[in-house]
């Protein structure tokens, strides 16, 4: 197919609506169209996050087992996007075959069955996939706000079952904040260049006992230290000597303030290596963090929590003043 003319990808379930095309991601030059319909669907689900083309360009160029080319599939009606849908997947320890996946559509076309078909396009897609890579069990899966409830009742009415729940969580800064101590032995300082990578690869390794873990790939630290989240100089790490016992990772994202007019700080991550745990570590480091974004003027800091996190981080994040903003559930299906 000569220049940029798009690739179409036929859909057997797809609605009888005049102008209706599905048509595949052609490169960098689509990543305004996607970041367009993402912020307008996110709106209407109530999700308040802001993508920008150099975020989502980070995300695509080193997300492991994913090719946009292939992954990606825009929805076009009367050559106007209106919503697009991808697909990755990785391997989980245990050898499951897991596929990821996200479908997201402008409120106008909504109920009409588009994301019906979107899903088709990624079940599809999953199968081709699977027969590639999976030598076990397969699954796929995708985490849904409570707040989506079109797409929520989508996949629930196709055999999607609802295993995990996360809570995103707010603690006001402008309420006193109690700065944990130190365990013995243990100092926080400046991090320097040389230290991102064993910091990050001691961070990834902390949630080895995480739901759905699977092994770092480079693609993953390069997403981190080339994305808008990437504010070294305020982490909070604990040293050990040499050796990072843990480390929260935190970020402020001025244009997504500027866009919901709030004064927000992210301190997520919250790691604590299997060496140095039950000592009070994640208290004393998130609450040193906590007073690093309270410092910057930051009115809110926000993380997201697994509510089943087996060291019982929900009720850490408790303790320490947080509070529940939103839901988000991980909805699962065995794949045939």
């Amino acid at each position: 197919m000569a220049g940029n003319a798009p690739e179409l990808v036929e859909v057997p379930d797809a609605p009888d609506i005049p102008g209706l095309v599905f048509r595949r991601y052609r490169g960098d030059e689509d990543l305004p169209t996607l970041v367009e319909v993402f912020n307008a669907a996110a709106e209407t689900d109530g999700l308040d996050w802001l993508v920008t083309v150099d975020r989502l360009k980070v995300e695509y160029d080193n997300q492991p087992n994913f090719d946009p080319r292939k992954d990606v599939v825009i929805v076009e009606v009367d050559g106007a996007a209106v919503g697009f849908t991808y697909i990755y997947w990785f391997e989980e320890l245990d050898g499951t075959f897991a596929a990821g996946h996200r479908e997201r559509l402008v409120l106008e076309w909504r109920g009409k069955g588009i994301m019906r078909a979107q899903l088709t396009i990624n079940e599809a897609r999953a199968a081709e996939l699977a027969a590639v890579h999976a030598s076990g069990s397969k699954r796929m899966g995708t985490v849904v706000a409570e707040s989506e409830e079109h797409r929520l009742r989508l996949l629930e009415s196709v055999g999607y079952e609802r295993k995990r729940w996360y809570y995103e969580m707010l603690r006001d800064l402008r309420e006193p904040i109690q700065v944990h101590p130190m365990p013995e032995g243990l100092e926080v300082r400046p991090v320097g260049p040389d230290d991102h990578r064993r910091i990050f690869d001691a961070a990834w390794e902390a949630f080895r006992e995480s739901w759905g873990f699977r092994e770092m790939k480079e693609k993953d630290f390069q997403r981190l230290i080339q994305g808008p989240e990437f504010q070294p100089e305020l982490w909070v790490v604990a040293w050990d000597g040499d050796v990072v016992a843990g480390s929260v990772f935190c970020w402020v994202l001025p244009e997504e303030n500027q866009r919901f007019d709030r004064m927000w700080g992210y301190n997520d991550d919250i790691a604590v290596t299997k060496a140095y745990r039950r000592r009070g570590l994640a208290k004393a480091m998130t609450s040193r963090s906590l007073v690093t974004l309270r410092d910057l003027g930051m009115e809110y800091a926000s993380l997201g929590v697994d509510t089943q996190n087996p060291a019982d981080a929900l009720g850490l994040y408790e303790a320490l003043g947080y509070k529940v903003r939103k839901t988000f559930i991980d909805l699962i299906r065995p794949m045939e």
